[in-house]
């Protein structure tokens, strides 16, 4: 059990590369008000909201205007 306990530490350090190299999610993209942190990566994007649309006025015609 000792020798394993030894090896993970180094199995740590030889596996971080592997991590460091994520490329951004396809159509992914940053705001541009907000900067991200350095080394940072957007590995998971979906569009995911609920768009409703509602009348706040009414036409002269009486048609609703969205």
């Amino acid at each position: 059990m000792k020798p394993l306990r030894s090896l993970l530490p180094l199995l740590a350090i030889f596996a971080q590369p592997v991590f460091a190299q994520h490329e951004d999610s396809a159509g992914s993209k940053d705001h541009p008000l907000l900067n991200r942190y350095p080394d940072s990566r957007i590995v998971e994007y979906a569009k995911n909201y609920d768009a409703v649309e509602f009348a706040v006025a009414k036409n002269p015609d009486g048609t609703e205007k969205r």
